[in-house]
């Protein structure tokens, strides 16, 4: 996938979330997102990781693309000559 299709679906993936997270608010159960408790993400080893905080997508991205390719970060090059 082009960097730019990513993109596209990431913000899609992220634009669906936060219309799931609103759905409380529109049902008039609680008065913002962060207040209803049964919101949240699970990710492994981040029990407060939540998709309301301001650095939560950096975060889900990064975590994700490390459990997709857990060596990707860990790869040794041959040097260039």
């Amino acid at each position: 996938m082009c960097s730019a299709r990513s993109s596209v679906a990431k913000n899609a993936f992220a634009i669906a979330s936060r219309y799931d997270l609103e759905n409380p608010v529109r049902a008039g159960l609680v008065a913002s997102a962060q207040a209803w408790r049964f919101s949240g993400a699970v990710v492994p080893g981040y029990p407060v990781l939540h998709p309301c905080a301001a650095d939560y997508w950096p975060k889900f991205w990064r975590l994700f693309a490390k459990a997709r390719q857990p060596e990707a970060g860990n790869i040794v090059r041959p040097p260039f000559n």
